[in-house]
């Protein structure tokens, strides 16, 4: 990084980074995790601070503020899922119907469960708002999204400010860190206009994680929970790029409907977009605008019921891709290679990877 930048991240208080007027969606520890996805479903979001409410018997406080516990994401739903599916004395089912019946008849049971019993809350992310008038968004960058526990990075996607009360009054995100940068496009310096190869970001990366169009949906997630990654590109035998899953394709999910997490992947995304998957079928695919899916552009594309791939190519500056992340609203960028007829991953670019740039730890 050059020293422009690190000037404009170490010179510039976290607090800078605040949006006014913030809606926090609190997640009670005695709520169970039928209606906590029901609120997060209502506020379109995928996570939200953890809270245990004051026992009134015992204080006898009608003002006390409920304690702090941490985040609550849907991953963690998901995972407490599967291992509950897990401890029911028989093994997940692979094929779709027997695992659409296993869903139906075991998510009830799950879903009546409280969050305090699925797992403990993940207290990364959180700050008293106080320090983040005088803690700089490089140190931020550092300490609290990248922070490494026991030897491990540990990243957080978002970080929850909570005033002397323990109330969380504002809540500041990864993609907040890259819609403020680009506002700062003039202090940026010579680097916004480095090419991503040329800064390194596509060097050492891991293998890319990738998942069948007819793998069952949830084996899909569990798969990208065991690689340590929130989403996947969804690639034919062929190794052709087709769609993106993630867990923003959770947002929506409700206890009613745990059984779509049985469908195939590429069903499964049809149905949230809309559309339908017509991969199956070879001169279905010749009329259509993207060759796998009906109704759908094969890149960008604003409405729902577009399968959307947002690729980058190694020639592509950082300031492209800061605007491919805040243009679009997403967390994953996949690296194709120019000139190529088939869409072929190469590596793959998320917010955390820009973060690690700005940092200095890539």
């Amino acid at each position: 990084m050059t020293e422009q930048l690190n000037q404009l991240l170490e010179g510039t208080p976290l607090s800078a980074l605040v949006k006014p007027g913030q809606k926090i969606a609190l997640l009670e520890h005695n709520m169970t995790v039928g209606d906590a996805l029901s609120v997060l479903a209502k506020n379109d979001i995928l996570s939200a601070p953890l809270v245990m409410q004051a026992d009134l018997e015992d204080s006898g406080d009608i003002n006390m503020s409920p304690s702090l516990l941490g985040w609550l994401d849907i991953q963690d739903i998901l995972a407490a899922l599967l291992l509950f599916l897990r401890t029911c004395g028989h093994e997940i089912p692979m094929k779709m119907l027997a695992l659409m019946t296993s869903l139906e008849k075991e998510g009830p049971k799950f879903a009546k469960k409280t969050l305090v019993t699925i797992r403990a809350a993940d207290d990364r992310g959180l700050m008293y708002q106080a320090d983040s008038e005088s803690t700089s968004v490089l140190t931020a960058i550092k300490d609290l999204f990248l922070q490494t526990a026991h030897g491990e990075p540990k990243v957080a996607h978002r970080i929850a400010l909570f005033n002397a009360h323990g109330e969380v009054t504002s809540i500041i995100s990864q993609m907040d860190v890259a819609r403020w940068l680009l506002t700062q496009e003039a202090h940026m310096g010579p680097v916004a206009q480095k090419s991503i190869r040329e800064l390194g970001m596509l060097t050492g990366k891991p293998p890319v994680v990738s998942v069948s169009p007819h793998m069952p949906t949830l084996m899909a997630y569990d798969l990208m929970a065991q690689e340590g990654v929130s989403g996947a590109p969804v690639v034919t035998d062929e190794g052709e790029l087709i769609a993106n899953i993630s867990v923003s394709d959770l947002r929506a999910l409700t206890s009613e409907h745990f059984g779509v997490l049985a469908l195939p992947v590429a069903e499964f995304l049809a149905l949230e977009h809309n559309t339908a998957y017509i991969g199956y079928s070879v001169n279905a695919s010749d009329h259509s605008k993207h060759p796998f899916f009906a109704s759908s552009k094969r890149t960008g594309g604003t409405k729902k019921n577009d399968i959307q791939l947002y690729t980058l190519h190694p020639t592509s500056t950082l300031l492209q891709t800061l605007h491919a992340f805040v243009d679009t609203h997403i967390h994953r960028l996949y690296v194709t290679t120019p000139g190529s007829d088939v869409l072929k991953v190469e590596s793959v670019l998320t917010l955390t990877d820009v973060l690690r740039l700005l940092a200095g730890v890539w």
